[in-house]
Parts: C-alpha cells; structure tokens; sequence
C-alpha cells in the first residue's frame, strides 16, 4: 500500500459519480435558467443514490476511497447570476482498504464556475464535509476542498481531519 501525503492533490474521475452528478446538477440547472435572474431555491431529493465516492486522509497515515450509496437532498440556488449547489447526503459506504462499513453524514457546497446544457457541469469548486462512523471503531471528521473540470474529474486537497 503506498501512502500519500495529505498535501498532495489527488486527482480521480469516476464515470458513474461524474455522470450521476452532471444529472442531478443538469436537472437543477434547467428549471434555473427557466427563472431568470431572480433569487430562487430549488430543492429536491434522490433516495438510494448509486455509484459515489469519499476520500479519506488522517494526519500523513494514509489514503482510502470509500465507496458509498445513499440518500441525497440537494438544493440548487441561483442568486445574482451565480449557480451553488448544496448537497446533504446521508449514506453507507465500505473502505476500500479495510472492507470497514462506515456510515455517514456529508454536506457539501459547490459553486458551478461553467455549465453548458448539452455536455453538463464543465467545471466546479466547493467543500465537502463528512462525519463518517465505521462499524470496526474507525470515527473520521474530515474536510476537503474539491475541484472538478470535465477535462481532469476530481481534485482533492485536504483542509481537515479528525481521525479517532
């Protein structure tokens, strides 16, 4: 196993996440546009989500990818011609060094820097947090900053980790 230096920027694209959030976003981005300029909220809700991910850093000691499954509320916001999604997702996810179960709350913010209507999100920056429990001990309270370019996927930097 080799360990990477949470300093590092990690660069992953997974199709089916990539694709599963264009939708979500796509979706929200549509009704959007429909309004105009106007300040606006759009929520909605997706009940057993397929197909995400979650990094995982703790202090140096390592690197993991948790794949998960879940529920996701999103709630698309359109104010002064700027596009931020925020996403609650509740969710259930195995490591994929360990086999740990872990179960978790992530909430996530994201600003969408370009959209076009035919391909999807082409680029986006936010925050995602989560509070993940393992059902072998493991207790993580992590932050990282992502990034997302259609051309590169995922980048991920670490901001934060509690690791107990």
């Amino acid at each position: 196993m080799q360990y990477l230096n949470p300093n590092q920027t990690l660069f992953i694209m997974k199709t089916k996440s990539t694709l599963l959030i264009c939708l979500f976003l796509g979706l929200g981005m549509f009704r959007l546009f429909a309004q105009g300029s106007e300040n606006r909220s759009y929520p909605s809700r997706i009940d057993n989500a397929p197909g995400g991910v979650f990094p995982v850093f703790c202090s140096g000691d390592g690197f993991d990818l948790l794949y998960v499954t879940g529920d996701v509320h999103l709630v698309d916001r359109f104010k002064n011609d700027t596009w931020l999604e925020l996403v609650t997702v509740k969710w259930e996810g195995k490591s994929s060094l360990t086999g740990e179960t872990f179960r978790g709350m992530e909430h996530d913010k994201a600003i969408i820097d370009s959209f076009d209507p035919n391909v999807g999100i082409l680029a986006a920056h936010g925050t995602w947090c989560a509070n993940l429990i393992g059902d072998m001990g493991s207790h993580y309270q992590i932050t990282v900053n992502c990034t997302y370019t259609i051309e590169n996927g995922y980048s991920f930097t670490l901001l934060k980790a509690n690791c107990h």
